[in-house]
């Protein structure tokens, strides 16, 4: 029996109708009804996490940046361990380049730099350059050996960075400390004035020569702030002290000294080719000093060359630690723009009343 053309479009329905729950389709899975079993997600099908919000993403860059800082600021805490100190390198000490010092003191003195070495790091190579004894009681100087092999240029630049040892002889033994030192015991004072400061300033700075005598200014800035002035042939040669301060001896080599003088003001002036007093060796030397105080003469030689310097006349090689400083009314820059060595040099009058130094 055939069957009618729309039975047979009816049974084919019925057949699609029937066909298995579990075959839900895309859209019933990514909307589910509520309390639908359609909600739970079959593991072969994992959901696709949600895009962050702008919001959480800026959110959590703070927190990022937060645990990188941290990450940062370990270094420090790092670099603080204890490391063991830099090998310094062996002390040298030349003994014989400027001032012969007596065999029985340089095993001492080396002992003493030594046991100290750390604060003269990262120096290691010193020149003795001065010295002087009194009474058991001696004082050293040593200066960094490369400005005594550069030829004292520029020796304002080295101001702080002279050494001085002082020593005390007893039962034929010398006992030596770096001055200063916190372990230093009782020195006279009228060898080394070690509570002295700089007096206070006279009023004004002065040429270091005597007053109502012209000095030529020989040369203008030349091995740092230095000038050279040199006497008229008839004047005195006598140097002396442009402004009261504390007087110390940096080289001295039997012929010539150099000499600084520290000022209230915090500036320095330096002196060499002086060939020192002995008065002012005895009494002035690491004291207090006053303006005009006479310090020595030029070193009478016309051409020389020692230990403490070299000059082709007789001369002041005049330094300061300060370009900007006027003295007797001058500015020293203007000086040094006017100064010549060869033609017609200008002369400049001082106003220093000297001032004997017995």
């Amino acid at each position: 029996m055939r069957l009618p053309v729309h039975f047979f479009w009816l049974f084919l329905l019925m057949l699609l109708g029937c066909a298995a729950p579990e075959d839900v389709l895309p859209t019933q899975a990514v909307l589910p009804t509520v309390n639908s079993p359609v909600a739970t997600v079959r593991p072969t099908d994992p959901p696709t996490p949600p895009p962050p919000s702008p919001t959480a993403t800026a959110s959590a860059r703070p927190t990022l940046t937060a645990a990188l800082s941290a990450t940062a600021t370990a270094s420090p805490t790092l670099t603080l361990t204890p490391t063991p100190s830099p090998t310094l390198p062996p002390l040298e000490i030349d003994f014989e380049a400027v001032y012969s010092l007596m065999v029985e003191l340089r095993e001492p003195l080396r002992q003493a730099l030594e046991a100290d070495q750390s604060l003269l790091y990262p120096a290691y190579r010193f020149t003795v350059t001065a010295f002087r004894e009194r009474d058991g009681w001696a004082k050293i100087t040593l200066a960094p050996t490369e400005l005594v092999e550069n030829g004292w240029q520029r020796v304002e630049d080295y101001r702080d960075r002279w050494v001085e040892v002082l020593a005390r002889q007893t039962d034929d033994r010398w006992q030596m400390w770096l001055m200063g030192s916190a372990d230093n015991p009782p020195v006279p004072g009228n060898f080394v004035n070690l509570e002295a400061t700089p007096p206070p300033l006279a009023g004004g700075y002065r040429f270091p020569w005597r007053a109502g005598q012209s000095w030529w200014s020989i040369q203008g800035w030349h091995e740092g702030n230095a000038l050279d002035f040199q006497p008229q042939p008839e004047g005195s040669h006598a140097v002396l002290a442009a402004e009261s301060g504390l007087l110390k001896e940096v080289c001295s080599d039997g012929y010539q000294s150099l000499l600084q003088i520290t000022h209230a003001d915090g500036r320095a002036t330096y002196y060499l080719h002086v060939t020192l007093g002995q008065r002012v060796r005895e009494r002035w030397l690491d004291q207090p000093v006053p303006q005009g105080l006479v310090l020595g003469q030029l070193y009478r030689r016309v051409r020389y060359r020692t230990a403490c310097g070299q000059g082709y006349s007789r001369h002041l090689h005049f330094a300061v630690s300060d370009r900007s400083l006027t003295i007797d009314g001058y500015l020293l820059a203007d000086i040094a723009a006017v100064a010549s060595c060869c033609t017609r040099p200008p002369s400049f009058t001082s106003t220093n009343q000297p001032v004997s130094p017995e």
